[in-house]
């Protein structure tokens, strides 16, 4: 092998080996012989302990990871799952206190059309105080915080009943039905009522409050006693049907609304079991 020696003015001298022919040929072969040397040396057995501790480590951080992350959403789904409990516990009292307020409502209504049906003289402050019982209809008002969360933020994924979900998605559905189907017909009492009190103010003393959300008497200014007329019996007679008809048929809402509420109720009691 000979060696040439190149210079120039910007570069140092380089040494660059020039391989004769016989050594061209042979190169190829001793790099082979050395990477045989090396592969010949290493300890395999080593190596592969090696390479296996960095795979089960990978695949135990993998795991916790995994592991983590599901402890957390089965955290979040239980406190989520306690919530919707907790509301449809709230749902039961509102429930229980409408159909309370509907069966109150109905009586009053049957006794008032009692009063329109006779001829004798009533007590202006009975008669009134009847009305009052029989037009206080709210609407009922559920609790769904928590399940209008969820359906805002995109987290049912969380719960994961789908029948649970859709015995909750049910509920609100049909009870929001009921709450807009009593406004309308507390309207028409409360035209109903309004109907009355402008076509008998000769007979009517009193002071009251008419609002189609919560119709209430104020006072009474005077406990006369009246003889209602016929149109007045008539008008009474006509309001108080409605009334009935309105009250009953939401105390009955309200006893079904019952009635789904506690299988909601029973379906998130057997979900709550499993993170016992």
């Amino acid at each position: 092998m000979e060696i040439l020696h190149v210079t120039n003015l910007q570069t140092p001298c380089l040494n660059i080996p020039v391989f004769s022919g016989e050594q061209r040929r042979t190169a190829p072969t001793v790099i082979v012989k050395k990477i045989a040397r090396a592969i010949t040396g290493t300890d395999w057995k080593e190596l592969g302990i090696e390479l296996l501790v960095v795979v089960l480590g990978v695949f135990l951080a993998i795991q916790a990871d995994t592991w983590n992350e599901r402890r957390n959403e089965l955290h979040k789904e239980k406190a989520l799952l306690e919530s919707l409990h907790s509301d449809f516990e709230t749902n039961q009292q509102i429930a229980e206190r409408r159909a309370d307020e509907y069966a109150k409502a109905a009586e009053a209504a049957l006794k008032l059309l009692d009063v329109s049906a006779t001829d004798e003289s009533q007590s202006s402050s009975d008669i009134y105080s009847l009305i009052d019982k029989a037009v206080y209809i709210r609407p009922p008002e559920f609790n769904s915080n928590t399940w209008d969360l969820l359906s805002a933020s995109g987290q049912l994924t969380v719960i994961k009943s789908e029948d649970l979900k859709k015995q909750i998605s049910e509920f609100h559905r049909t009870t929001s039905a009921y709450s807009r189907g009593l406004q309308e017909q507390v309207r028409d009492v409360s035209e109903a009522l309004e109907e009355y009190v402008e076509n008998n103010l000769d007979v009517v003393r009193y002071i009251y409050q008419i609002h189609p959300d919560d119709l209430r008497f104020l006072e009474f200014e005077h406990d006369d006693a009246i003889e209602l007329g016929d149109p007045a019996r008539r008008e009474l007679r006509n309001l108080s049907i409605l009334t009935w008809h309105v009250a009953r048929d939401y105390e009955g809402n309200m006893t079904r609304t019952l009635e789904i509420r506690q299988e909601i109720e029973d379906s998130l009691t057997e979900e709550l079991k499993r993170f016992d």
